[in-house]
């Protein structure tokens, strides 16, 4: 139920409308659910409105990743 509810709360951020099948397979599958919120912040990340590295992270996130998060 938390995870259907997670799935529920981005897609309203995102102004998205999921259908019952969506919810049901968010909810049975944690590895859906991660794909659904991955492709929305590369979406959000080609648009440029995630927050980047600062400065004191730049080297690091080269070799380690950044986990983009969206812009409020």
């Amino acid at each position: 139920a938390l995870r259907r509810e997670l799935a529920g709360a981005v897609a309203r951020r995102f102004l998205l409308e999921l259908d019952a099948e969506s919810l049901r397979a968010f909810e049975m599958s944690d590895h859906k659910l991660d794909a659904f919120v991955a492709a929305l912040v590369a979406a959000v990340c080609a648009r440029g409105i995630t927050i980047p590295p600062g400065h004191a992270q730049s080297e690091l996130a080269l070799s380690e990743g950044w986990i983009h998060l969206p812009m409020a």
